[in-house]
């Protein structure tokens, strides 16, 4: 971008405590200010504050912005579901969210950020309220940080953003991009020599720094300064094609030969086996924050400079409004996405090759004719295409003529997830005439299912029903997962058993499916008025089909029986066969590599903990590492310890 020149602007900030005494009694008031955030949910320790401005809120706000700093969503759903599309697409997200972090139980006044079109690299800046005031004036206090990078977090087991960690870097970043704006009254760079100098933030990050803060007085801001919004024009041809011709010269002719080139590399070998004995300079934080209080001059002056009115901020509604938009934004703040549809396609490019031939000569001693078979495998390019449906948000209930409340089929990836299904049935009355089916049911025959973040209640018989599958080679995928499955198998209808989870595509079947169930909650209170009903709260069985290497871990499964009809503990009064179906009957099998590990079974309200003594749960899944939800001792296949 070309250097404007002409008239300058005045920005340097002169300190506000020139004499010892006044810098004793400005230090003395910063030692009152936190400076330390934490976690909202685990309460650890995390960034250290580094800046304190001294002005309303609403001065500070318009001075960011006039800076180009912008807002960051609110931590929510929808703002989550657009990062891990960020992520996945390598788009751009300018304003993405923070993680929540407190200051003295206090949360952010505001959050803002400034990037540079990456997702995985910004400035950030979190901004606190305090209690404490400087003569008279609001004293706010902030933590600010730079993302450099995005990692993943094992202990976490997310991506989090990676920070520089000369935390200085973005103290002086922020204080050059505000006195730009000609809204910084005077700076004052405080030392805090009880501050540690080196720390780790709530997720490992370091963080080193001279301990000083940096203390801005912030004028009104009414009239800041900020860039000119207008791109600079382009040059006329002739400019370009000299340039590119430059350009192409210097790099393919000059630069682009062979003694140029063995040339370089020479000096290159050279330096590095000069220099590699020595150890590489430490730069440390190499940006610094010049508060001598010394005028300098930005090139531009005021014709070159625009100003920029700052949007309506929610800090000038009032009182009343805000509490109101604060209450309702907490209300609905994970609220998921309506629904989310997505079309996906792409050639598939290989060399194209013959991989094998087989050269068959086919003769007769009767025919004259001989006869040339060749058989050969080979690689061609090729167009690939599927789609996506996540079917999300929705509440759905059985009404009286109905069976299945979603009912999915064909061969491709669907998605169902953040649903409310009401099966409407109580103790011995069905909602549907003969027991309602399922609340899903799933008629597929390739692809893949995946099944999030439901709530299912009061289903006569089950909440997810499969009734057909893939191949050996490419079996129907389910994944069961981060669901609430509460009080199925009511059987008021027709219904002879009933569970969170069937899978029956029919006796002596040959449909494959690999399903994975882990981290639900089933509980089943079992009210219904016959003792012989052999319902179980989940359940991982081939009932007529095949099961390949299926998986059930970290479940949370609870058989506690009707409480108010047999007394507390469910003593003598089983109404439910097992907490946990597994195995295979009817003709099916289990194969591949079953895993049942990790799951906490209450059965009390059931006769054991699996299907029997002598079921096929022990031969299908001979290592089962449960425990037993009330003393926390490990599961056998007849009882919990």
């Amino acid at each position: 971008m070309p250097i404007l020149v002409g008239s300058s602007r005045r920005t340097g900030s002169a300190p506000s405590a020139d004499t010892a005494a006044e810098r004793d009694q400005l230090q003395s008031f910063v030692k009152t200010i936190p400076f330390r955030t934490r976690t909202k949910t685990s309460n650890k320790v995390s960034d250290l504050t580094n800046l304190i401005f001294i002005g309303s809120p609403e001065a500070l706000h318009r001075a960011f912005t006039a800076a180009g700093w912008q807002p960051s969503d609110d931590l929510n759903s929808a703002s989550t579901f657009r990062t891990l599309k960020t992520l996945g697409g390598n788009q751009t997200y300018t304003q993405a969210p923070m993680s929540v972090l407190l200051l003295e139980e206090r949360a952010p006044l505001f959050t803002l950020s400034k990037t540079t079109n990456t997702f995985s690299s910004r400035h950030h800046v979190r901004v606190f309220p305090t209690e404490e005031k400087w003569e008279g004036t609001t004293a706010l206090t902030a933590s600010s940080t730079q993302d450099i990078g995005i990692g993943f977090s094992r202990k976490q087991k997310t991506f989090i953003h990676l920070i520089d960690q000369h935390i200085d870097n973005e103290r002086s970043k922020i204080i050059n991009d505000l006195k730009f704006t000609g809204c910084v009254e005077s700076l004052d760079m405080v030392p805090r020599p009880w501050v540690p100098n080196d720390a780790y933030n709530s997720t490992g990050d370091r963080l080193l720094t001279d301990r000083a803060v940096a203390v801005l007085h912030i004028n009104a801001c009414n009239d800041p300064k900020t860039t000119p919004s207008t791109s600079t024009p382009p040059p006329n041809r002739f400019e370009r094609i000299t340039r590119d011709t430059s350009l192409t010269i210097r790099n393919d002719v000059y630069r682009g030969n062979l003694i140029y080139q063995g040339i370089a590399g020479g000096i290159a070998v050279h330096n590095y086996l000069h220099n590699s004995s020595e150890l590489p300079e430490d730069y440390g934080a190499w940006r610094k924050t010049d508060a001598s209080g010394a005028n300098y001059s930005v090139a531009g002056g005021k014709p070159n400079l625009h100003r920029r009115s700052a949007p309506p901020s929610a800090l000038d509604t009032s009182p009343e409004d805000l509490a109101a938009i604060a209450k309702l934004k907490e209300a609905r703040k994970w609220d998921p996405p309506h629904y989310e549809i997505a079309l996906e396609g792409g050639y598939l490019h290989f060399r194209e090759t013959d991989l094998s031939l087989v050269d068959i000569l086919l003769t007769s001693d009767t025919v004259s004719k001989q006869y040339e078979l060749d058989l050969f495998d080979s690689v061609d390019d090729g167009w690939a295409a599927g789609g996506t449906v996540t079917i999300s948000n929705s509440k759905f209930a059985c009404i009286s003529n109905s069976l299945d409340e979603i009912n999915v089929s064909g061969t491709g990836s669907t998605i169902i997830k953040y649903n409310t299904f009401n099966g409407g049935a109580s103790a011995g009355v069905a909602c549907a005439p003969g027991g309602q089916n399922a609340a899903i049911s799933i008629n597929n025959t390739a692809g893949s299912i995946t099944i999030e973040y439901n709530y299912c209640f009061n289903q006569d018989s089950k909440c997810i029903i499969v009734s057909n599958g893939g191949t050996n080679g490419s079996p129907l995928a389910i994944t069961e997962r981060y669901n609430y499955w509460y009080d199925m198998g009511i059987c008021g209808g027709s219904c002879s058993h009933g569970e969170a989870e069937y899978y029956y595509p029919g006796v002596s079947s040959d449909k494959y499916v690999s399903w994975t169930m882990e981290f639900n909650v089933m509980l089943a209170d079992f009210n219904m008025s016959s003792s012989s009903n052999l319902t179980a709260p989940a359940a991982l069985e081939a009932d007529g089909g095949i099961l390949s290497s299926p998986i059930s871990q970290y479940n949370y499964v609870l058989a506690q029986g009707n409480q108010a009809y047999t007394g507390s503990r469910n003593a003598n009064g089983q109404v439910a066969s097992a907490a946990l179906f597994c195995g295979h009957q009817e003709g099916g099998s289990v194969i591949g590599s079953p895993v049942m590990q990790n799951n906490i079974l209450d059965y009390s309200g059931a006769f054991f903990p699996y299907n029997s003594t002598s079921g096929t749960c022990r031969i299908d899944f001979t290592a089962i590492a449960d425990f037993n939800a009330g003393t926390s001792r490990s599961c056998n296949i007849t009882r919990c310890n």
